[in-house]
């Protein structure tokens, strides 16, 4: 089993696998994200890639691939990660037992199984510039197994008809067919703190006509930025999302055209409009999130503007405050409760009249995070520059 490539060390096409859903169902929306900014890696990105890492070195601990010194000094370091926590060694392991379990069962039948962890695929054939990364695959008498590691908790993943596993295993299977004659593929998704584990079976004959007769093509028109812009659950991560006009379409058709004439809405136009609540929702998010952003960048939105965000008073120094307690006469029964009370028991304790004085120093408001607020806003707009008056 030769070095791959880490987990880490990924890049990101621009019609990537783990993409697959959005692109391959609206073809424009890869050339519409890709000429927004990058909003960088997210925690949950950063701790799924830290699980990855770890699982790769367990596995390969636990079935000696490598020397035992070293494997153990790699998943110390990782230990060492600002995102590492006790609770990812059991998820972690549940996905070691189930590959190494895998490779064993595998073993049985085919004695020089074959495993590769980590494994970068190449798409191109069907894909323009396209590749993948696959966490684990098996092979052994005719069969494929490409196992894909989700440490997620969100949402629940099927692999069912799953096009980002289906584009791993086409790519793991033009890798390897040719030398193994791979005739089945098993496809699964192993998400251990969801207890989810989900498979999925094709032959390589209709794997590969999939990938003629419904990749390519789609993969053409996202690389051109053709297409029709489509709506569904795939929007849900897509940058995108907040400047798409088919978004804002399918929410006026919602709520406005399909119901403009009567005065009421009657149960059925309700139910029609709550099942798409959420997706409208999560659309006025992905609107109010880039509207924030881009003013923060300098951009300029009619009848809108930048303020800081309302914020709760916070203790600035606890032992100043009960320091004045103690002057006041106060006893701990009237202002400890294992920590120093609530600003606003304190306040009834001294008396809303004296706290102010009181407690001057003691107590502060940070300021609010940004908000977008209408211009009427009573609060002052903050100091947002672009970035070509910072340079200047």
């Amino acid at each position: 089993m030769g070095k791959q490539k880490g987990h880490k060390g990924r890049a990101h096409a621009l019609l990537g696998a783990s993409k697959a859903s959005r692109w391959m169902n609206c073809p424009p929306s890869a050339r519409m994200e890709d000429e927004l900014p990058d909003e960088g890696s997210s925690v949950f990105a950063e701790e799924g890639t830290l699980a990855h890492e770890m699982g790769e070195l367990s596995i390969k601990h636990v079935l000696n691939l490598e020397p035992d010194e070293k494997c153990r000094a790699e998943l110390k370091k990782l230990t060492e990660h600002k995102l590492y926590s006790k609770e990812m060694i059991e998820p972690v392991q549940d996905y070691r037992d189930h590959v190494k379990t895998s490779f064993l069962k595998a073993g049985e039948v085919t004695p020089d199984a074959l495993l590769i962890l980590e494994k970068k695929v190449d798409l191109t054939a069907w894909v323009p510039e396209g590749f993948g990364s696959c966490d684990s695959i098996i092979i052994y008498d005719g069969r494929m197994i490409v196992t894909d590691l989700k440490f997620g908790k969100g949402i629940q993943v099927s692999a069912e008809n799953n096009e980002q596993l289906m584009l791993y295993a086409l790519g793991a299977l033009e890798e390897y067919d040719m030398m193994y004659g791979i005739e089945i593929i098993r496809m699964e998704i192993f998400q251990p703190r969801l207890h989810n584990y989900s498979t999925f079976e094709m032959s390589a004959d209709d794997l590969y006509a999939w990938a003629e007769e419904h990749v390519k093509p789609r993969a053409a028109q996202a690389w051109e930025g053709e297409g029709e812009c489509k709506v569904g659950g795939w929007c849900r991560f897509c940058k995108a999302s907040a400047v798409c006009a088919a978004q804002k379409a399918h929410a006026d058709k919602i709520v406005c055209e399909d119901f403009a004439t009567p005065n009421t809405l009657d149960p059925d136009q309700l139910a029609e409009i709550y099942k798409e609540a959420g997706e409208i929702e999560k659309w006025l998010a992905a609107v109010k999130k880039h509207v924030l952003i881009q003013s923060l960048n300098g951009e300029k939105f009619k009848g809108l503007k930048v303020v800081a965000g309302r914020a709760n008073r916070k203790w600035l120094d606890k032992e100043a405050a009960i320091a004045e307690l103690v002057k006041l006469g106060k006893t701990e029964d009237d202002y400890l409760k294992k920590d120093l009370r609530g600003i606003g028991d304190i306040e009834k304790l001294v008396g809303k009249a004296s706290f102010p004085k009181v407690m001057k120093n003691c107590v502060g408001k940070p300021p609010g995070s940004p908000t977008v607020v209408p211009e009427s806003d009573a609060r002052p707009p903050l100091d947002v520059s672009t970035p070509e008056e910072d340079f200047k």
